[in-house]
């Protein structure tokens, strides 16, 4: 058991180490790094959409699959909440977008687990159905002015602590919960790790699949109605770029494209390291341009680490066993 634990703790290390590294260099060379407002503008502004994003990419990622249709999703699903607010009220508004989010994971799910199409074609397929649906749906024009009640999910805050922040937190906590505490957590990561064995296991295979993109168009609908809460309009290219943002969150996680073995923990990690590597790109006045081949060389090197990392635990765990076999 103890075993187990300081093994799970240092494989945070290589992520821990990136983020220390990259706050101490942002703190000495960029004095505007610590201040409130670029702060707030982090963890408020950027890491909520990111974290709520990147928890549903790692849980396709955990099934060897991938989403790229999560941009469309979230567009799609704020474009029909928006739409949905504006005649018929909030509740009906915020109710519409998340099943819009569900019903688009689901339809990855079936693609892929009945239809037995590859993860990345059928979500791509469904980026492309998701993001011209979104354009049919606005004809060219934006929905602007909701009410305070449904700006404040994402601009209020309670005793000090901004309600994003707070929704943030709590989905990420969920998802935690969900993955490492209940039978479908471990069924979905016994899927990833080894789907034939978890047939002969009894695991439904089909319905864990379409389940895990269930979630995960669901975090989608959610983190669309988040950005349109914020940004108080509705525009079908909200969700543009952001497959790119969430795959590289999470592989500088160190998670693994062979499944089965991502965590929540090392996403949010990821997802700092990003959030504030972008950050730090932008007070240096770095070009655009550059920005893709700063943040391509992390996620190159934070592979690189965690692979290190890997073979040094492994080695660790072979010398433990040697010199048990020989106490024996």
């Amino acid at each position: 058991m103890k075993s187990t634990r300081r093994q799970k703790i240092f494989s945070y290390v290589p992520q821990v180490v990136m983020l220390w590294t990259l706050v101490l260099f942002l703190s000495v060379t960029e004095p505007a790094f610590l201040t409130k407002e670029n702060l707030s503008n982090i963890f408020i502004g950027q890491v909520p959409f990111l974290l709520l994003l990147s928890l549903g990419m790692t849980i396709s990622v955990i099934v060897r699959g991938l989403d790229l249709s999560i941009g469309s999703n979230m567009a799609l699903s704020s474009c029909i909440a928006g739409l949905v607010m504006k005649q018929a009220g909030m509740l009906p508004g915020i109710l519409s977008g998340l099943l819009t989010g569900c019903l688009l994971g689901m339809a990855n799910g079936i693609l892929i687990a009945k239809v037995r199409l590859p993860a990345f074609i059928a979500t791509y397929g469904m980026d492309w159905i998701g993001k011209g649906l979104a354009y049919v749906l606005m004809m060219g024009t934006t929905a602007y002015g909701f009410s305070p009640a449904f700006r404040s999910l994402s601009l209020g805050s309670t005793a000090g602590i901004p309600h994003l922040l707070l929704i943030c937190l709590t989905g990420f906590a969920v998802v935690c919960f969900l993955f490492s505490r209940t039978v479908f957590g471990w069924k979905v990561y016994a899927v990833g790790l080894n789907t034939q064995g978890a047939v002969c296991s009894g695991v439904e295979v089909d319905r864990i699949l379409t389940g895990a993109y269930m979630l995960n168009g669901l975090l989608a609908g959610l983190t669309g109605l988040l950005y349109i809460s914020q940004l108080d309009a509705v525009d079908p290219t909200i969700g543009e770029g952001w497959s790119m943002k969430l795959i590289a969150a999470v592989l500088i996680g160190g998670a693994s494209m062979k499944g089965g073995r991502a965590t929540m923990g090392h996403t949010l990690f990821g997802v700092l390291i990003l959030a504030i590597l972008t950050n730090g790109i932008n007070l240096w006045g770095v070009s655009s341009l550059w920005q893709q081949v700063v943040t391509g060389c992390v996620i190159l090197f934070s592979i690189l680490l965690e692979q290190s990392s890997r073979l040094f635990r492994a080695y660790m765990e072979k010398r433990q066993w040697e010199q048990k076999e020989k106490k024996i």
